[in-house]
């Protein structure tokens, strides 16, 4: 079964409003060992809000070497279906009677990443401007 998340962004993981590593295209991005290949991700980085939607292409497996704090971390490789023209903000989303109760949000995007309900999925996505919230939805 299909899963949905979101995976936050440290701002020092960008530099003037772009990633320091080209990642728009593919790439690995830490992930919960739950995830599987066929998930999908919203990128959520704290100063821009919601900024990409990603598609899992992997399994979780380790890191193999020490980088930074993420040795040992499950990993997932991942490509980019959609750069959204205007992001989410945080703000936007705190101040969503919708959204309100979503735990990623009490969190302050402290966690790396977070499994996102069906209904606070499609509400994003409709905030997005993605369809009816349902396009993108994995098939179970």
């Amino acid at each position: 079964m299909s899963r949905r998340w979101v995976w936050t962004a440290r701002p020092e993981e960008f530099e003037g409003g772009e990633p320091r590593i080209p990642f728009l295209r593919t790439g690995e991005w830490t992930c919960d060992p739950g995830t599987h290949r066929g998930d999908l991700a919203l990128l959520l980085r704290p100063d821009a809000g919601i900024t990409h939607l990603l598609a899992v292409r992997s399994d979780p497996y380790p890191v193999g070497t020490p980088y930074r704090d993420f040795d040992g971390a499950a990993v997932c490789c991942f490509g980019t279906l959609q750069r959204f023209a205007r992001p989410l903000s945080l703000d936007a989303l705190r101040d969503d009677p919708e959204l309100v109760a979503w735990s990623a949000l009490r969190d302050d995007a402290a966690r790396r990443q977070a499994r996102v309900p069906d209904g606070v999925w499609n509400a994003l996505l409709r905030r997005l401007g993605v369809g009816d919230g349902r396009l993108l939805a994995p098939a179970a």
